[in-house]
């Protein structure tokens, strides 16, 4: 029983499935702390994302990475194949219906992820900037664009707030891929050291938390949202804390992943509650 329950959560991270309802789950925290709800948009970053993923991970493998779904993709290249399809094809279908100014940050979006694996990434310290960038665009930013929301001092905090909270939550990560990037792609980490990465990681948190705590003094959040935030918070931080070299792959891959799902789940029940 749980051999199957594990590799069906390998095949749901392989696929990268888990990582698109991930994404899904923070937009959806977005529609709630903005009070402007689009699941159209939601749906559609859910697909583009399972696209986007499968086909970096497929460029990487192609040009020699040593990913560590290479063996993975390289056992179900036509699974993969026929996702990038399906997937392709529902996005396309969602974002005709978007708007112009929707549609161009999102062509922006797609140029920065294709050209990820091939070069962006090789620039040093660029990699973990870049994916906290793209999914704050993703995650939050559309929706203020397609939903027709003013821009004004709350949607910068709120970005800010949204891009230090994905980069505490992706230094992990790159804790993780130190002996790959080490000699390859200078990091935080293989800089800086895990401790230190831990610390930088925990420090972005805290500020993303405490923008929070600004809204909540202006009346632009309420108690319960924010006790439902510092619950994520503590959360994060007690995993981030625990990320080393030595946890396995599913410490990273569902357990810090896992942190945006919890942002909506509580952040929704809250919601419900009040």
């Amino acid at each position: 029983m749980l051999s199957a329950l594990k590799n069906v959560l390998n095949f749901l991270i392989n696929t990268n499935l888990f990582v698109a309802f991930c994404v899904f789950s923070l937009t959806m925290a977005s529609s709630i702390l903005t009070k402007s709800t689009n699941f159209q948009l939601a749906v559609f970053v859910f697909f583009a994302t399972i696209f986007t993923y499968n086909i970096q991970r497929l460029i990487s493998v192609r040009l020699g990475a040593q990913h560590i779904t290479k063996y993975f993709i390289n056992q179900h290249f036509y699974l993969i194949i026929l996702i990038i399809l399906i997937t392709g094809f529902i996005s396309l279908y969602y974002l005709f219906n978007f708007q112009l100014k929707t549609q161009a940050l999102l062509f922006v979006s797609a140029i920065i992820s294709l050209l990820y694996p091939i070069f962006l990434r090789k620039i040093p310290f660029l990699k973990i900037f870049l994916i906290s960038f793209v999914w704050t665009v993703i995650t939050y930013f559309l929706l203020v664009i397609e939903n027709d929301l003013v821009i004004n001092s709350s949607v910068f905090f709120h970005f800010v707030s949204r891009y230090l909270f994905v980069f505490s939550i992706t230094i992990p990560f790159d804790i993780r891929d130190i002996n790959i990037d080490i000699g390859k792609i200078k990091t935080i980490p293989n800089v800086y050291g895990e401790k230190k990465s831990r610390v930088i990681s925990i420090c972005s948190l805290t500020v993303s938390f405490f923008i929070f705590l600004y809204f909540y003094t202006n009346n632009q959040i309420n108690l319960s949202s924010l006790l439902s935030l510092a619950l994520t918070f503590v959360l994060a931080c007690v995993l981030i804390l625990k990320s080393t070299t030595k946890k396995n792959e599913l410490f990273f891959k569902f357990g810090i992943e896992s942190i945006s799902i919890f942002f909506y789940a509580i952040l929704f029940i809250s919601s419900c509650v009040i």
